[in-house]
C-alpha cells in the first residue's frame, strides 16, 4: 500500500505530474482536475475513462487525484544532467490496466497519469501472462503481446520481476526497448522460484536492460543454510551478474518498504509467500515487516554506504559503483522515456 501524496490547495496531489498540467481546467463544483490533451481539444475517450478506472480499485470514493497517487505513485527520483528531475510512478499489478479489455487499452490512461514502469504479473496468472509461481509456465497471451507493443509505443519500462520464465523470454524477444528485472536474484546462486535463470539474465542484457538483485533474505538464502544471509551474500549476487553479462547490466533492487508493507496474516498467509519464503520463515524470520527479513548488514537504506565499501573491497571502481547504484538504470530510463 502506498502513502497518499500531499495535496495542493487546488486539489491535485503534489508530485503527480500530468503531461498537460498547465492546460487542465477545474471541474465545476469539484476540487479536482481532469486530464486534457490541449486547449480547446476534446478529451479522448480513454482519458475520460480515468475516473472509471480509479473507481474500480480500492480507492473508490477518493478524489481522482488522490486515487492516482494511491494506486500507482512510486517515485523514482534521479538527476539527469544538471536540472532535470525524474519522478515516474511504477505499477506492480496489471489488473487495472487490463480490466474489461481484450487489449491493454487502459494503458494509455495510466500513461497519461504518469505511469512509466510496470510489471505484467505478480507471481500468479492474469490476462497478460503467467507469473513465476504458475506451474504451467504458459507465457504471454494474445493480449500480452499487445501489452509489449503498447509499452514500447508509449515509453513504459517493462519489469520482468515476478513474471514467469516463458513469458519473460517472449517479452525479451519481442521488445524494441531495454527491459529490467527490478528485484530478482540469480537462480544459479539460490534455487528459488522467484529468482531468474542465466538465460533470462543474458536475454535481458541483450536488450540493453538491467538486472537488479534484491537484499530480501529468502532470495539470498543458500541451499542447506538455516542462518540469516549477509550483505556479503548479496554482493555475491551482484558479482554473479557482472561475471555473466558485464558491469553495464546490473543494479540494486532493495524491495524494502519499511512501515508500509502489510503485516500479519494479510501477507504471511498468501500461498505465494509461503512458496517463496517458506524455509526462511521457518528458520530465521516470518514477520513481513521485520528487518530480519533482509540480509544482515543491508536491512536499511542507511547501510548503503557500507554496501558500497563491500563492493569496493571486491575490486569495483568508483565508475563501476556509480553504474550499479543507478547509472545503468538512468541509461535505460533515458532510452525508454527519452530525455
Amino acid at each position: 500500500m502506498q502513502m497518499l501524496a500531499p495535496r495542493s490547495a487546488h486539489g491535485v496531489a503534489r508530485g503527480v505530474h500530468h503531461p498537460h498540467a498547465d492546460t487542465v481546467p477545474a471541474l465545476a463544483g469539484s476540487d479536482h482536475h481532469v486530464l486534457q490533451p490541449g486547449v480547446n481539444e476534446p478529451v479522448p475517450r480513454h482519458i475520460q475513462k480515468a475516473d472509471q478506472v480509479c473507481a474500480s480499485t480500492d480507492t473508490a470514493g477518493r478524489d481522482p487525484a488522490e486515487a492516482v497517487a494511491f494506486t500507482q505513485r512510486r517515485p523514482v527520483p534521479f538527476l539527469i544532467g544538471k536540472d532535470t528531475r525524474l519522478e515516474r510512478p511504477g505499477m506492480q499489478c496489471v489488473h487495472l490496466a487490463a480490466a474489461e479489455c481484450s487489449t491493454p487499452c487502459n494503458l494509455d490512461v495510466f500513461h497519461a497519469m504518469g505511469l512509466r514502469m510496470m510489471l505484467p504479473a505478480y507471481n500468479n496468472r492474469n490476462a497478460i501472462c503467467d507469473g513465476c509461481l504458475e506451474p504451467d509456465n504458459a507465457g504471454l497471451s494474445r493480449m500480452g503481446r499487445g501489452w509489449v507493443e503498447a509499452c514500447n509505443r508509449l515509453g513504459i519500462v517493462m519489469d520482468m520481476t515476478h513474471v514467469g520464465e516463458r513469458a519473460t523470454m517472449q517479452v525479451l524477444e519481442l521488445t524494441r526497448q531495454p527491459v529490467v528485472f527490478s528485484h530478482s536474484n540469480p537462480r544459479g546462486l539460490v534455487d528459488n522460484d522467484r529468482n531468474v535463470s542465466d538465460e533470462q539474465i543474458k536475454a535481458c542484457a541483450a536488450t540493453g536492460g538491467v538486472i537488479a538483485p534484491t537484499n530480501w533474505g529468502p532470495l539470498n538464502l543458500r541451499a542447506g543454510s538455516t542462518t540469516r544471509p549477509t550483505a556479503s551474500d548479496y554482493i555475491d549476487a551482484i558479482d554473479y551478474i557482472v561475471d555473466l553479462v558485464g558491469i553495464d547490466h546490473v543494479g540494486i533492487g532493495t524491495d524494502m518498504s519499511h512501515g508500509t508493507y502489510p503485516d500479519g496474516d494479510k501477507i504471511r498467509g498468501l500461498a505465494s509467500k509461503r512458496i517463496v519464503g517458506g524455509s526462511y520463515a521457518s528458520h530465521i524470520e516470518k514477520a513481513p515487516r521485520s528487518r530480519l527479513r533482509y540480509v544482515e548488514g543491508f536491512d536499511d537504506y542507511g547501510q548503503l554506504p557500507d554496501v558500497v565499501k563491500l563492493m569496493k573491497g571486491r575490486g569495483y571502481s568508483e565508475e563501476d559503483v556509480a553504474k550499479i547504484l543507478g547509472g545503468n538504470y538512468l541509461r535505460v530510463f533515458r532510452q525508454v522515456w527519452g530525455g
